[in-house]
């Protein structure tokens, strides 16, 4: 799982790089950034690489975090935290209450 969050942002930042073109003048035209030798995908809308491009970083960037959460959600794990969040709670309220009165009840006890 640590893994999948460092490696993330390293893939999502990949993908939307073959977004990213550059205008090198009128005898090169737009090329893709990270790779010169490529022309901008962005100038033919109806090719593979702009395609490939686009799916691969909407599910890179959206349905990564979107597939995280409902794995969370199917193992119910909000739900388990704001269970041990009441739960802790409830015994730091009963060790404050036990802190508080456990002085009267032994000096109580000793008055018997």
């Amino acid at each position: 799982l640590v893994l999948l969050f460092i490696l993330y942002p390293l893939v999502t930042f990949q993908s939307l790089a073959n977004l990213h073109c550059q205008d090198l003048g009128p005898i090169w035209g737009r090329r893709l950034t990270s790779d010169f030798s490529v022309d901008c995908p962005l100038d033919d809308k109806t090719g593979l690489l702009f395609w490939w491009s686009l799916v691969f970083s909407l599910l890179s960037s959206i349905g990564v975090p979107l597939g995280f959460l409902l794995v969370l959600r199917a193992h119910k794990v909000p739900q388990m935290a704001a269970k041990k969040e009441l739960d802790y709670a409830t015994s730091e309220v009963i060790m404050l209450y036990r802190k508080k009165y456990s002085n009267n009840f032994l000096a109580f006890c000793n008055l018997l």
